[in-house]
């Protein structure tokens, strides 16, 4: 398992491949983000579609879930998002939970040659 640490503003993060973090969207809410693996150029993410109206203690992995292309949920969610550290850093995300990344969860990783956002 990979963990870095880098500043976001005034304040540090840990980053932690697997754990699950919570970031303000649009709405006001918190959505549910995964690290899937961290290298030298950045993180690759999983965004949820869960949210938050409260910061959670904890989330129960097994409920997570990606939404539908083109259906009225406006929340956005992807299983794979490649994102550089600065990009990352816009996120504001706040650290929830240690987890580990499954194997099926790095397929789209381990078949991605391309960059970052």
């Amino acid at each position: 398992m990979k963990t870095l640490f880098f500043p976001l503003q005034l304040e540090s993060i840990k980053l932690e491949e697997g754990s699950l973090y919570v970031s303000p969207s649009d709405n006001g809410e918190l959505q549910v983000i995964k690290i899937l693996k961290l290298d030298d150029y950045g993180a690759h993410i999983a965004m949820y579609e869960n949210q938050y109206k409260h910061f959670p203690k904890y989330i129960d992995e097994t409920k997570l879930t990606f939404g539908k292309y083109n259906t009225t949920n406006e929340v956005l969610s992807i299983g794979h998002l490649p994102l550089s550290y600065s990009a990352l850093a816009t996120y504001k995300l706040l650290f929830v939970q240690s987890g580990i990344t499954g194997e099926e969860e790095l397929e789209m990783w381990q078949e991605a040659s391309g960059g970052y956002f």
